[in-house]
């Protein structure tokens, strides 16, 4: 989060400075010099580990998918999981910066300052949420907490975006913080599947949130240019954006009634 912070304002004035074929250049190359430094850096697999035999390492990479994705739990916590990451996949990476210039009238600056909240929140939140967690040994009701505040406080943000600057920075950090729960999903998927299966049981969460948050992506969009032929600008960003809130609304109340506290690891 403190990268994506970093990013927001670096790539802006990269973009103002080079353009964006400039600025997607400088990213490749960057991107390029980490990846070798991660070549040089990542250690290599341990003598002490043991090798898996192929055909072993397949049929328990099949048997362990297979439990993740019949479970009706993972596909639960997916969900609300997912609508915990549009936040800051949908809204802070595509839409707060047009949504903030164009219908609160922040410059692009502003805007990318603001959209810095959303990104400080979760790096704060998502540490004691996880920590919360833990102590009280919840994780459906953290979970459902974080899904109503980040649904009331989202939705207060796309209510009142005429508000001055200080008081929607503290509105964006305060999402940040409610929909860092969004970690306690995986947490709660893994202690739902076995010990052989953890790694796959994240790695489906994982999927399951990028799919969504892709698809809530792209319906952002859509309904964009569907609702500016009939709208002004306010209301044509904010009927889009209320999509975010529904899927938040729509996970947190299916996981209220389906969804059931996983077995911690000291109580199984």
């Amino acid at each position: 989060m403190i990268g994506a912070i970093l990013a927001q304002i670096c790539l802006s004035s990269l973009y103002v400075l080079l353009g964006w074929h400039g600025t997607w250049l400088f990213v490749v190359v960057f991107g390029l010099i980490v990846t070798c430094l991660l070549m040089f850096f990542i250690p290599k697999h341990p003598d002490w580990l043991p090798k898996p035999k192929s055909q072993h390492l397949w049929m328990t990479c099949k048997t362990t998918l297979v439990q993740v994705f019949k479970s009706r739990q993972t596909w639960l916590i997916g969900l609300l999981a997912s609508a915990l990451f549009m936040p800051l996949a949908v809204f802070a990476d595509f839409w707060a910066i047009p949504y903030f210039v164009n219908v609160s009238n922040f410059t692009r600056g502003e805007a990318v300052q603001l959209t810095a909240f959303l990104y400080l929140g979760w790096t704060i939140g998502a540490p004691i949420v996880g920590n919360l967690s833990d102590r009280f040994k919840t994780r459906k009701l953290t979970l459902l907490t974080s899904g109503l505040l980040s649904s009331l406080v989202f939705l207060w943000i796309l209510l009142l975006p005429e508000a001055r600057f200080s008081s929607i920075a503290c509105s964006l950090f305060l999402l940040g913080l409610c929909s860092g729960g969004q970690v306690v999903g995986f947490i709660a998927c893994v202690e739902f599947n076995s010990r052989q299966a953890s790694g796959s049981a994240i790695a489906v969460i994982n999927m399951i949130i990028m799919w969504l948050c892709g698809i809530v992506q792209t319906l952002v969009g859509y309904l964009i240019d569907l609702f500016k032929l009939y709208c002004d600008v306010q209301k044509t960003y904010q009927v889009a954006l209320l999509s975010v809130v529904g899927f938040l609304m729509l996970g947190t109340v299916l996981y209220y009634y389906w969804g059931r506290e996983p077995k911690h690891e000291d109580e199984a």
